[in-house]
C-alpha cells in the first residue's frame, strides 16, 4: 500500500458533502482512506456513508471509531491502524482538487521523507479567498527546503504526506490544539530527503469554528512551554544550520503567541504578555542566521506587527 489518507470527522455534516465529491471518485488500487469518527453527534457519518456506497468505493475505505478524543487522538489512531507507506491527513470540512491523488502518487517514491505542497483558501460557501503558499519553489534542495519552510511557519498538517515510519517517531500530541506547530517542525527535523511542489492540491475552508477563531488561555500555555522547550542556549552543541532551523522555530512559536494572545485578550493586554520575549528579541544577534525580511521585522519591530494585524484583520 502507498498511500494511506487519514481523515479525522467530528460534526462537520454541513461540509461533508464536499469532501466526499471531490474524494472518492479518485480513489485507486494502491490508496486506501481511513475515516476516524471522532465521536460524531451530527450526521457526518451516515453522509460519508451514503458517498461510499454512491462511489461504489467500499474496499478503499475503512471506517474506525472512538470516544471523543481530540483531532491528535483520531490522526494517530488512524496513522497506526493504516497500512500505507505514506500518510495524507485530510480536514473533513475541507476539499481536495481533481489530480490530488494522482499529483501526490506521481511524486512519490521511497526516498522522500516529506513532500508539501500548496493550497487555496475558501469560505463557508466555498468562495476562494487567496492563495495559501507554503512552497515557491519544485524542488529536493533540502537546504532551500527547510529555510523556506521554517522561515514561512505555516505548518498545517494537511499540507503535506509523511512517511508513516517517520511519523510513528513524533505523533500528535493528545490533549492540545495547535497540533501542527508542535508536531510538523519536528517531523522537518527527522527528515532526511523532502520535497516541495507548487501545485495547489487542498481548498482549506476558513471554519468560523475553528481553533484559530476561538483561542482558549490553554492554547497560550501550551504554545509557551513547545516555545520554552526550544532551548536556544544549546546552539553551542548544534551545526549552524541545526541552529538556524531551531530560531526559526523558535520565531513561529512566537508569532503564535502574539496571534493567540492578541485574538484572546486585545492588543494592549498581549503586548504585556510579550513584553519580556520583546525585550529579549532585542538583545539577539542575527549573525548567520538565514532569516526573511518578514520574520526579522516581527521579531525586532513587533509593534508594527500589532498595528498591520489591528487593521488588516
Amino acid at each position: 500500500m502507498k498511500l494511506s489518507i487519514v481523515v479525522p470527522v467530528f460534526n462537520v455534516g454541513n461540509y461533508v458533502t464536499d469532501f466526499c465529491k471531490s474524494l472518492f471518485p479518485q480513489l485507486i488500487i494502491d490508496v486506501e482512506v481511513i475515516i476516524v469518527n471522532d465521536g460524531s453527534q451530527d450526521d457526518s457519518i451516515s453522509l460519508i456513508e451514503s458517498y461510499i456506497e454512491h462511489y461504489d468505493c467500499e474496499k478503499f475505505i475503512t471506517i474506525l471509531h472512538q470516544a471523543n478524543a481530540g483531532l491528535s487522538a483520531a490522526r494517530n489512531f488512524g496513522t497506526i491502524s493504516s497500512r500505507g507507506e505514506y500518510i495524507a491527513f485530510i480536514d473533513p470540512d475541507d476539499f481536495v482538487s481533481n489530480n490530488y491523488i494522482r499529483v501526490l502518487l506521481d511524486n512519490l517514491n521511497s526516498d522522500i521523507d516529506i513532500l508539501s505542497f500548496n493550497s487555496i483558501i475558501v469560505d463557508t460557501s466555498n468562495k476562494i479567498v487567496k492563495k495559501l503558499t507554503i512552497n515557491n519553489y519544485d524542488s529536493e534542495d533540502y537546504e532551500q527546503i527547510m529555510c523556506e519552510t521554517f522561515n514561512g511557519g505555516k505548518w498545517y498538517a494537511w499540507a503535506r504526506v509523511y512517511k508513516k515510519e517517520i511519523l510513528l517517531k513524533n505523533l500528535f500530541p493528545v490533549g492540545k490544539r495547535f497540533e501542527d506547530l508542535l508536531t510538523i517542525p519536528n517531523l522537518y527535523l527527522l527528515s532526511k530527503k523532502i520535497k516541495s511542489i507548487k501545485n495547489e492540491l487542498v481548498f482549506y475552508r476558513v471554519n468560523p469554528t475553528g481553533i484559530t477563531k476561538n483561542p482558549k488561555l490553554k492554547d497560550i500555555e501550551d504554545v509557551e512551554e513547545f516555545c520554552h522547550a526550544i532551548d536556544l542556549s544549546k546552539g553551542r552543541y548544534l551545526s549552524l544550520t541545526e541552529f538556524n532551523y531551531h530560531f526559526l522555530l523558535y520565531i513561529s512559536s512566537l508569532k503564535t503567541l502574539f496571534y493567540i494572545s492578541n485574538d484572546l485578550w486585545g492588543p494592549v493586554k498581549s503586548y504585556k504578555y510579550l513584553l519580556p520575549y520583546i525585550r529579549l528579541n532585542r538583545k539577539i544577534s542575527l549573525k548567520n542566521i538565514n532569516i526573511s525580511r518578514n520574520n526579522f521585522v516581527f521579531l525586532k519591530l513587533i509593534e508594527f506587527y500589532y498595528l498591520k494585524y489591528r487593521f488588516m484583520s
